[in-house]
């Protein structure tokens, strides 16, 4: 469920690049699972290996190419040690990187969607899904388990469709580059407790 909303996130903080159509941006927009990793997010803070472990995390096709309308899939078996409530928040950093490197800011696309560097409440997340995704969310719930909060411990599996979204037209001036995106979890204590780290990349 987490590797899920994680690449949901990505798709719709996907970069445009300078003086491109979004056809052309999306045609060298590119993310691969081998470009993903985890690390600890601070000393002494609760690790990955404490809430959940993966047993199967991939991609069809990988890399993914960020053409809009197009579809790709996510197959996941995610065993949930402990439960996630829903005072749990979502960060999101976007920092360019290279010889102009900047972390972007965020960014209000609409009343229900922003864009950027970001801070979200997982439930709020979770209630923006459409009814196809929530019909796909049932899908790979622990028996007895709806798809909202709090999650419970338990295994968490199956595959996802995802299409990707519009590109944001607003970040052209950023221009094509490396982009790393972290996405960390963390708790009402403000404790974060996963830590997920993944390139993507503008030719």
């Amino acid at each position: 469920m987490l590797g899920v909303l994680f690449l949901q996130i990505i798709a719709g903080i996907t970069l445009a690049a300078v003086d491109a159509t979004p056809t052309e941006v999306s045609s060298r927009l590119l993310m691969s699972k081998k470009w993903m990793r985890t690390y600890e997010c601070a000393d002494d803070y609760p690790t990955m290996d404490d809430h959940f472990i993966v047993n199967e995390f991939e991609t069809s096709p990988d890399p993914v190419k960020f053409d809009q309308g197009q579809t790709f899939k996510i197959m996941f078996d995610v065993d949930l040690l402990k439960e996630i409530d829903n005072r749990t928040k979502v960060d999101v950093i976007i920092e360019r990187k290279g010889w102009w490197s900047m972390v972007l800011d965020c960014y209000d696309i609409d009343e229900d969607h922003r864009f950027g560097t970001c801070r979200y409440l997982l439930e709020r997340l979770l209630s923006l899904m459409t009814d196809e995704q929530r019909e796909q969310c049932k899908k790979f719930m622990p028996k007895g388990q709806e798809c909202k909060l709090p999650f419970k411990p338990g295994k968490y599996a199956g595959e996802i469709e995802i299409k990707v979204p519009k590109l944001p037209d607003m970040l052209k001036k950023y221009g094509a580059a490396k982009y790393e995106v972290e996405f960390a979890l963390a708790d009402y204590i403000e404790e974060k407790w996963i830590c997920i780290a993944a390139d993507l990349t503008i030719k």
